[in-house]
């Protein structure tokens, strides 16, 4: 049963600024000089007597000592700089400006202005002579001037007007670091937006309740932008807490606020109650819950080391990438099998479409000492989702993202291991599409057909040079460098003759460059049940296994393999050679998640010749990469699993000039 709330309006106020004092202590702790940058606290070590604050022309203002002796408080204002008014009250008022050399905001006080009525906010102004003095930690101007420098204020008194987020996107971030007036401006108002995502920590009922961050919407498009909650007081925090806790679809708001950079990411920030104006009715839908935990997914599969899966919890699929079981918690996602290893990030989503998720709840833990938690990812579209930062936790800490009416999510994670408690998703009258649209990647990236050997193999002498480097023009290209490859049999090797250490090959790039240029196995690669015994004294660590197939199903599916006799009877063959990732053991019998699939007869795309083509795959056929045959593998895209956004696509295949 829903139940709608009294229509909330808040009439619009102008902002309280938050204030730095940035000093450096000299002699005694009486003794201070300010240097404004916003959100950083520096320690500045200027000489006696004089103070920096960076202008937005980048140059220094010059406050000399004023009172004698070491009355190092009061200091001359011997420049001049422009500031915007952003709030008056009373007898003071505050301008603000962006520091162009690091994007942070500058404060400062205005003392005796009560009767300037040009003082109001939104009024760029000119500020010369005067004294600045510590007023309670904060810097202060008095007995200043200034002057209105333009004869008609561009963009009028008050806040600058977006008429929604599309609009302040492209103009407001713009201008304020331009040269025109518009440089100055800080107050600004979106219209008709509405709540997009609400990340917060903790329960809401409780004080412990802290929003980790907010984007906003037009109500009639995905366009998004980043908000921040700062206000003066407890009450007033709560009650903005409680408002966006409860807004759903329904109404719109207008923001008012100040543009603010914190970490090189652009917000508006939210001070007060009134800065929100709401429009509509406030419902609070009843909720679906899907939970996912150790009851509704018991188990992810036996390897410790990651498993890749397809669950199907209630009427949803989810897939899971690269997680393991582990006491205690439903499952623990691996970010990496070794420190800087290739792989992409373990991560849990849904394949089914679920028409909507209102928000996602999860509690979780990282490691110890992490310094990301988990990223997640949210949206109506599975291939271009919103994405955000959760911080990492060493204890359990549950989360909760207001998404309003998304359609899918997404975790992954970002440097470090997660534990997964649970994951809860509230959803209004759900219901699931299995149909997932996909689309082939795009890349700037080109192909070319392999160079292969041609003749009778002799051991230890045949050889081909293959291009490990390239340069591409417009339809061709020039090989840089080269690797040879010598032929080897594996006989040689293991009567002696030939070294292992000359012989064998375990990269994937060589393994692919030699199978394709000679249509041999590298001497340490045996097929599946053929192994000879002495194989395992000689190549030790170096030996490897191949298995060979024919099947078109599973993730034969995922790439256009050409057969190359379609009346034979016999699908094409193709090969698995197995690679050994850093991090992971490797043997014959434990062979890991790595392999390089080759396609004897290649690929029927077009300008593919008829060489065998290889992809890579480092998470047990999840996603594939293809070989360009030049030293490097392709973009990543979907085989078994979904866990890219891509599809195969084929490559434009080069010339050789």
């Amino acid at each position: 049963m829903k139940r709608k709330k009294q229509v909330f309006r808040a009439s619009l106020t102008f902002i309280a600024l938050s204030f730095l004092l940035i000093g450096s202590l000299l002699n005694n702790k009486e003794d201070y000089f300010y240097r404004l940058k916003g959100e950083t606290t520096y320690s500045c070590a200027l000489p006696a007597g004089y103070v920096e604050i960076n202008t937005i022309a980048s140059t220094a203002l010059t406050l000399t000592s004023h009172g004698g002796g070491n009355d190092y408080h009061n200091k001359v204002n011997t420049d001049t700089f422009r500031g915007t008014v952003t709030r008056k009250a009373g007898n003071t008022a505050y301008i603000q400006r962006r520091n162009q050399s690091n994007g942070e905001l500058d404060s400062l006080y205005l003392w005796g202005v009560g009767t300037y009525s040009d003082l109001v906010p939104g009024a760029v102004i000119d500020i010369s002579g005067g004294m600045i003095v510590n007023y309670y930690g904060n810097p202060e101007i008095k007995g200043f001037t200034y002057t209105v420098p333009f004869a008609t204020n561009p963009y009028g008194y008050g806040p600058l007007v977006y008429n929604s987020v599309s609009d302040f996107n492209i103009n407001a971030f713009t201008n304020i670091y331009d040269n025109s007036a518009l440089n100055y401006s800080r107050l600004v108002k979106v219209k008709n937006v509405t709540l997009n995502a609400l990340i917060t920590e903790g329960d809401a009922t409780s004080d412990s309740w802290t929003i980790r961050s907010v984007t906003l919407k037009d109500k009639d498009s995905v366009n998004t932008m980043n908000a921040m909650i700062n206000t003066q007081n407890a009450a007033e925090t709560n009650q903005i807490k409680a408002l966006l806790n409860s807004q759903y679809e329904t109404g719109y708001f207008d923001i008012t606020g100040v543009l603010f950079r914190e970490q090189n990411i652009d917000h508006l920030r939210i001070v007060a109650l009134s800065d929100l104006s709401y429009e509509g009715t406030i419902i609070e839908p009843t909720y679906t819950e899907l939970l996912i935990d150790q009851t509704t997914l018991p188990s992810v599969g036996g390897y410790a080391t990651g498993n890749y899966g397809v669950r199907t919890i209630g009427e949803a699929k989810y897939e899971y990438y690269r997680v393991a079981n582990t006491a205690d918690y439903t499952f623990k996602m691996i970010d990496e099998f070794a420190v800087g290893d290739s792989t992409i990030s373990a991560a849990f989503y849904n394949t089914t479409k679920i028409d909507s998720i209102a928000k996602i709840e999860i509690n979780f833990k990282n490691d110890i000492n992490a310094s990301e938690g988990l990223r997640v990812k949210y949206g109506q579209t599975f291939a271009a989702l919103s994405e955000t930062l959760l911080p990492a936790k060493d204890t359990n800490h549950t989360y909760t993202i207001k998404t309003t009416n998304a359609y899918y999510f997404k975790f992954e994670t970002v440097g470090n291991d997660a534990y997964i408690n649970y994951i809860k998703l509230y959803c209004v009258a759900p219901t699931y599409d299995h149909t997932l649209s996909l689309s082939p990647f795009a890349t700037s990236k080109s192909r070319i057909n392999p160079i292969t050997y041609s003749g009778s193999l002799v051991s230890g002498y045949s050889s081909v040079n293959v291009p490990l480097e390239i340069v591409e023009h417009a339809t061709t290209y020039s090989v840089v460098t080269t690797k040879t490859y010598t032929y080897y049999n594996a006989q040689d090797v293991l009567d002696g003759i030939y070294t292992v250490a000359e012989s064998a090959l375990t990269d994937p790039v060589d393994v692919a460059n030699y199978y394709i240029a000679f249509k041999e196995f590298p001497v340490n690669y045996f097929l599946k049940g053929s192994i000879p015994s002495e194989a395992y004294t000689t190549f030790g660590d170096y030996l490897r296994q191949v298995s060979e197939y024919n099947r078109t199903d599973g993730y034969a599916q995922a790439v256009p393999y050409r057969d190359a006799d379609p009346y034979d009877g016999v699908n094409p063959y193709y090969y698995e050679f197995d690679i050994a990732l850093p991090g992971l053991p490797y043997s014959t019998s434990n062979r890991g998640v790595g392999r390089v699939v080759i396609w004897q007869d290649g690929f029927d795309c077009t300008g593919y010749d008829y060489s065998p083509v290889a992809v890579y795959t480092d998470d047990h056929y999840a996603t594939f990469q293809e070989f360009l045959n030049y030293g490097t593998y392709g973009e990543r895209f979907n085989a078994e699993k979904s866990r890219t956004a891509y599809i195969y696509n084929a490559y434009n295949t080069l010339s050789p000039a």
